[in-house]
């Protein structure tokens, strides 16, 4: 191989390094990009958890117990009354009768804003599993990706040496035609 083709080569092994360096920086850059959007929408759904105290969950839940804990004392008062004003009975007996209703309505009530607590913190639980567990991926994005960049680095640099390994020196190519040029002087091997 001569100087010019040498020259030739290392010219165009440098464009392409250049190419595939651009190639894989574009690459790690988009994967970088990826990982970093990961990383902010996690942060993002962990902030709307819903399940913590006084958010989301618990505000719904606790407003459904109230409504229909007053929807209960106030229809069953309307009804006493009602009942009392057909009969001609005196209404202020109605009225502490509603009174006792409104009051086991919001004993009952706290029960049952017990159970949506237990709810919510079931809720609250697995909504944290499963902001912990999406937490480790970034890492892991991260790792594959460095790990994946490294392992084209060895790959590249492997390429590289077969071929070096591959390309002959002026010293073989030397050799190699005077090794030829000897076996052609001496001739084939006379038969006895």
């Amino acid at each position: 191989m001569g100087k010019a083709q040498v020259g030739q080569n290392f010219a165009t092994a440098t464009n392409q390094n250049a190419t595939n360096n651009a190639n894989s920086q574009t690459s790690y850059n988009a994967a970088q990009n990826d990982v970093n959007s990961f990383s902010s929408e996690l942060a993002n759904f962990k902030s709307q958890n819903p399940y913590v105290q006084g958010g989301q969950f618990q505000t719904s839940q606790n407003q459904q117990l109230a409504d229909t804990a007053a929807a209960g004392a106030q229809s069953t008062a309307q009804a006493i009354q009602g009942a009392g004003v057909r009969s001609g009975q005196n209404p202020s007996a109605g009225i502490a009768a509603a009174e006792q209703v409104s009051q086991a309505n919001q004993r009952d009530m706290t029960t049952e804003e017990a159970r949506a607590n237990q709810d919510r913190m079931k809720g609250l639980t697995n909504y944290n599993s499963d902001v912990l567990s999406a937490t480790a991926k970034p890492e892991e994005m991260e790792s594959n990706l460095f790990a994946k960049t490294g392992e084209l680095a060895q790959g590249d640099l492997k390429i590289g040496a077969e071929d070096a390994a591959a390309t002959k020196s002026f010293g073989q190519e030397l050799g190699q035609s005077t090794a030829e040029s000897l076996g052609e002087w001496a001739g084939p091997p006379k038969s006895s």
